[in-house]
């Protein structure tokens, strides 16, 4: 735990940029707190000084607030009035917009051929369309078989043309390039 002074004021850097690691950590609050005396911080952030534990915890409860054991380790041990409830719900929320940008990292390949109507390839734009909304990463591959292998500008242009329809939901990560009898390209989410 990183803990600074100054000016009179705690600054606890794991809290602030380390949330995660709270979620973790069995946090110690309230009547679990076994030392007898802690540091406290009040709900402001000013320090409040050295304080008996039990006492901490009545001016906690009648403010109906928690005291939280931040730093253990420290000599006195550091706690801070927080709503506990309020701070669980916090963690518990960047925990799940972590995971929501981490979802970017997933892909979804879409497949098409050259022979694909229009009615089609719509439908597979709007496919692509929701893949993005949802945060994934998608492939577009069109695959050319026998006589379509002589054609490969058409096919180009057949994936430039779905580029340019999702231009407003998504940036080109690798722009259509030849693999073999396939066109790839791969496109994330703005």
């Amino acid at each position: 735990m990183n803990i600074h002074i100054v000016c009179d004021k705690i600054i606890l850097l794991d809290i602030f940029y380390n949330p995660e690691e709270m979620i973790k950590k069995n946090v110690k609050i309230n009547w679990q707190i076994t030392s007898p005396v802690i540091f406290l911080i009040d709900e402001n952030g000013k320090s409040v000084g050295v304080t008996d534990t039990k006492i901490a915890i009545q001016k906690a409860q009648e403010k109906n607030l928690d005291v939280m054991l931040v730093a253990e380790k420290a000599n006195p041990p550091v706690a801070k009035l927080i709503d506990f409830g309020k701070y669980k719900y916090k963690l518990e929320k960047l925990s799940r917009n972590q995971k929501n940008k981490n979802r970017s990292s997933e892909s979804k390949e879409i497949q098409l051929r050259m022979k694909i109507s229009d009615h089609d390839l719509k439908i597979k734009s709007d496919k692509i369309k929701d893949f993005l909304k949802k945060r994934y990463k998608v492939k577009i591959t069109l695959k050319m078989m026998g006589r379509e292998m002589q054609f490969t500008n058409l096919a180009f242009e057949k994936i430039q043309s779905i580029i340019n329809d999702l231009k407003e939901f998504a940036k080109v990560e690798s722009f259509p390039k030849r693999e073999g009898n396939r066109i790839v390209a791969q496109l994330v989410p703005k």
